[in-house]
């Protein structure tokens, strides 16, 4: 379990969106700061290795590992 802790307004929904977003969900309204990001992407580790994910559109993602889709 993880816990994002943070004083009001320190962007804790903001990083909450961002997972969410890039891991498929379809998330119609940023808040302000999130507007402002061009990029959206998560590194995670799957069985050892480092996967980047992207967002492709709302329902899939793109995942690379080390310059090849998975």
């Amino acid at each position: 379990m993880n816990i994002i802790r943070g004083n009001n307004s320190s962007g804790k929904s903001t990083i909450l969106n961002f997972i969410y977003y890039v891991l498929g969900g379809d998330l119609r309204k940023w808040t302000e700061s999130a507007e402002e990001c061009a990029v959206v992407y998560a590194e995670v580790e799957l069985n050892g290795a480092k996967v980047t994910l992207k967002p492709v559109s709302y329902t899939h993602l793109r995942a690379h590992e080390t310059g090849r889709n998975l």
